[in-house]
């Protein structure tokens, strides 16, 4: 028996009765155990160094190809959907952490390799060193770019489903997390898609009858 398989045989004999694991989460432990063995550094944070397991979460759960998608600002965690940021509930966060945790492997002084066991204060330290892990200061505001220079302004970029449409020109750009907005389109850019006429006669004859001014101002 090597070190991960001792370390599930303690998992199930060490686990109390009461913990708040159901067995399907107890199934996924096992699986992490035995089949990430390749992987076991993200296996073992440090119970004594918090930053070591939050960039662990963060690696694990938050970053798609290689770019963080969580970011802390001003008292908030925020996520990217894919589209756009959202923000989250700081108890899901911790909630995320706890099950982790969980999952996670430490090792002694000695080189054995034993559960992580979370507690309060252990994820607690963890949750404030992802704080600070995930900073992102007040001075970016949404929408704005997080990273590069010679970006189309972002007060004249629209999230869509299907990416960044630049509205002036009518460039659609990949969708990207580097891009810090909290608002998306819940449908996708068409540039072939018909006049909406039942919108435009709704505008033209019921809103703004006449009133060439107001049409003006979106385009009509």
């Amino acid at each position: 028996m090597d070190n991960y398989d001792a370390a599930v045989a303690e998992l199930d004999n060490e686990v109390p009765d009461d913990m708040l694991m159901d067995d399907m989460i107890m199934d996924d432990i096992r699986c992490d155990l035995r089949q990430e063995r390749q992987s076991a550094e993200r296996l073992v944070p440090d119970p004594q160094d918090p930053m070591t397991s939050a960039e662990a979460y963060v690696d694990v759960y938050h970053t798609e190809k290689d770019e963080r998608i969580l970011h802390h600002r001003a008292g908030d965690f925020f996520r990217w959907t894919g589209t756009h940021y959202r923000d989250m509930d700081e108890r899901g966060v911790r909630a995320g952490l706890w099950q982790f945790l969980a999952k996670s492997l430490k090792e002694d002084s000695e080189g054995n390799i034993g559960p992580f066991n979370p507690n309060r204060h252990k994820v607690t330290d963890v949750l404030d060193a992802l704080r600070a892990v995930t900073h992102l200061d007040r001075d970016y505001e949404s929408p704005c770019w997080l990273q590069g220079h010679n970006k189309p302004d972002p007060a004249e970029i629209m999230p869509c489903k299907n990416g960044l449409l630049h509205l002036p020109s009518e460039t659609l750009y990949p969708a990207t997390p580097n891009f810090f907005g909290l608002n998306a389109l819940p449908f996708s850019y068409d540039p072939k898609a018909p006049e909406p006429a039942q919108w435009l006669k709704f505008l033209q004859e019921d809103l703004w009858p006449g009133d060439e001014q107001s049409l003006s101002l979106i385009h009509i």
